[in-house]
């Protein structure tokens, strides 16, 4: 393993190997000032495993503090993932969960990333690790299989064309197809993880996997989800035979009510099959 191109600042590398409360957070007041500074550099993540990121991108720093957003989550899909499977990655970025977990022996990687920038920064870091088992789609997920504009705004970058109303942004056409069809080209049986990341366009993106979930062929799914989108995702998970859950602090799950998003909610879920034993 190559050592880290780009110093860390004293004592950060420390820290970030502690099982600190609340951490990424903690780091970034300590030294996301410091390092928002430097630009793009190859760096050591805290998993061991050497990155390109831009310093000047909190999420790109969360990758250098530790777990990618907090280990009790990335504990639970490394542990759910710990005997192989099928992982796509819808809304793959420049790695951040592929560089997490696509390590492993046994996992085959689906990355969808249709944003060109995006998608080239992510092959250009997979070079380093030609062992792992990851296919780069330059695809997004959808209910169709169609083109669509996409507003680039970096990590945040989204196919809701009522999201960032009045603002000035570039526009991408991209390709988009459905999982039902992506895995039956491609002979995929069945998904142990699904990771929606898609910033509000993860009901579309259900939708089109509706074949699959009626099949209980999807395992577990890991969703952003906000407010606005909940109802939707319940809605077509429900009818799949699917629970939706919240993660808590102690690794549990527990499932959602109206009361959790009802006073505004915006984070991941993770959805099980009903009778999955989780």
């Amino acid at each position: 393993m190559s050592s880290e191109s780009c110093p860390l600042p004293k004592g950060l590398a420390f820290l970030r190997s502690l099982a600190l409360p609340r951490k990424l957070g903690l780091l970034e007041r300590l030294f996301g000032r410091r390092l928002a500074s430097r630009g793009i550099a190859e760096v050591c993540l805290a998993n061991g495993c050497v990155w390109t990121i831009d310093f000047g991108e909190v999420t790109h720093r969360w990758m250098v503090y530790g777990a990618y957003e907090g280990p009790v989550q990335m504990n639970w899909l490394k542990g759910w993932l710990k005997n192989g499977g099928v992982f796509v990655d819808s809304g793959a970025n420049i790695g951040q969960f592929v560089v997490s977990l696509s390590a492993s022996p046994g996992i085959c990687t689906f990355a969808f990333e249709p944003v060109r920038d995006q998608r080239r920064w992510l092959e250009g870091c997979l070079c380093r690790y030609p062992q792992w088992d990851v296919s780069v789609i330059p695809l997004g997920l959808g209910d169709a299989e169609q083109q669509a504009m996409i507003k680039l705004a970096g990590g945040r970058s989204t196919l809701r064309q009522d999201w960032y109303q009045g603002q000035q942004l570039t526009q991408e056409l991209i390709e988009l197809t459905t999982l039902d069809q992506f895995t039956s080209r491609e002979g995929i049986d069945r998904i142990r993880l699904w990771k929606l990341d898609m910033e509000g366009y993860e009901p579309k993106a259900l939708a089109g996997a509706q074949h699959l979930l009626a099949q209980r062929r999807i395992d577990a799914l890991l969703i952003e989800a906000q407010t606005a989108t909940i109802p939707r995702i319940l809605e077509i998970l429900s009818a799949a035979g699917y629970g939706l859950y919240r993660l808590q602090g102690s690794g549990s799950l527990s499932a959602i009510t109206e009361s959790v998003w009802a006073g505004g909610f915006e984070g991941n879920l993770i959805a099980l099959p009903h009778g999955s034993g989780r």
